[in-house]
């Protein structure tokens, strides 16, 4: 994780998704599970968590591993992005149409970078606020 204010990013420089939530649309939309569609910065494994739950941490700062830190500033909007597979650029337009009848077009979460840091698989991800 680190700071970089030139702006190259869609809505915030980090952008985050559970593999609850992409296995939840997989099912519901009847699509192959691909977390790539997505395009996460991070995917994380919520363990004992539900799809969607990282919704929740909004307006919350994470420690990602032992020093990374980022404030999630909003809900993940979802538009016609998740419908290419990044590989072959094939459209499965039923995901954003689950995306957006079953969650309100809502599927992860847009955070800032307040620590940089080194992140690695595998590193907790704890709540502060």
């Amino acid at each position: 994780m680190l700071r970089d204010y030139r702006g190259l990013y869609d809505v915030a420089p980090v952008s985050l998704i559970s593999q609850q939530t992409v296995a939840r649309i997989a099912e519901e939309s009847g699509t192959k599970e691909n977390s790539w569609r997505f395009r996460p910065s991070l995917l994380v494994d919520l363990e004992d968590g539900e799809p969607f739950d990282e919704l929740q941490w909004v307006g919350k700062i994470l420690r990602i591993g032992s020093v990374a830190r980022i404030a999630v500033t909003q809900v993940d909007q979802r538009c016609v992005m998740i419908t290419l597979d990044p590989a072959t650029g094939e459209s499965s337009p039923e995901i954003l149409r689950c995306v957006v009848h079953k969650h309100g077009q809502s599927a992860g979460i847009y955070a800032t970078v307040l620590t940089p840091g080194e992140v690695r698989a595998g590193d907790p991800i704890l709540l502060e606020a």
